[in-house]
């Protein structure tokens, strides 16, 4: 896999969570090319809080120790283009006589645009070492950070546009700011906007992962701000403005 401390360099794989595993590449390269290289996060996957020597069960009668585990968040902007994401880890060697030592590596997570919250990225033998047994593997699994105003639903991404009940009855033109950089220019004068109503913007939202060149859609979900209080001399003028509107 490359990086310090002499780690097989075998291939990783990924899943969904409780899914099959897929290999697709060996880790010491970067088989989805072009992705934004992201600064060192540091994982210490070292089982010493639990005492000293080996972890009670772990490497008897030859049997593969569990796979050592780890959540990573994930931008929704990072899993919008893809990133690869570089992660010192350190695991523990263990030797006959009970004693220790820590090892640690650099690997490289390489993130498909498109990729969702619990997928699982697994790398064999890269976790624990026990002696008489197999090599643990090390996994991880993504979680989706909260964006500031964009929630995934699939690959649909959506969007709350608050907008005055002026703007809702005369018509509005609002600007959504995309993951790609680029703006959606929405128009809507044509008819009346009502509370929870939804436009959709065909090919705007996340891309699909097994559908190379699809997008899933964006979402605007109307939210709409009614006045506090209306004075009287207004009132009687929305009166007979309304009052031809149905």
């Amino acid at each position: 896999m490359g990086g310090m401390g002499g780690f097989p360099g075998g291939g990783f794989s990924y899943s969904s969570t409780g899914g099959r595993s897929s290999p697709f590449g060996g880790a010491s390269g970067n088989p989805f090319g072009g992705f934004g290289m992201d600064d060192f996060q540091n994982f210490n996957f070292d089982d010493s809080g639990r005492g000293g020597g080996m972890p009670f069960g772990a490497g008897g009668g030859g049997r593969k120790p569990e796979t050592i585990t780890k959540p990573i968040p994930i931008s929704l902007q990072d899993l919008y283009k893809g990133i690869t994401k570089r992660l010192k880890v350190t695991r523990t060697v263990y030797d006959k006589s009970g004693g220790s030592r820590q090892e640690s590596n650099v690997l490289e997570l390489n993130i498909q645009p498109g990729w969702k919250a619990g997928m699982k990225i697994t790398f064999p033998e890269a976790g624990d070492v026990y002696p008489g047994a197999p090599t643990a593997d090390m996994a991880f699994v993504i979680e989706e950070k909260p964006h500031e105003y964009f929630k995934r639903e699939g690959d649909d991404l959506i969007y709350t546009a608050r907008i005055t009940l002026s703007q809702a009855l005369t018509g509005v033109k609002i600007s959504v700011p995309l993951l790609d950089g680029t703006n959606c220019e929405v128009s809507i004068r044509d008819k009346v906007i009502e509370p929870g109503a939804v436009h959709r913007v065909k090919g705007a939202g996340m891309p699909n992962r097994k559908q190379k060149g699809a997008f899933g859609d964006l979402v605007i979900k109307f939210e709409v701000q009614f006045p506090r209080t209306i004075p009287e001399d207004d009132k009687a003028q929305l009166k007979k403005i309304l009052a031809n509107a149905y």
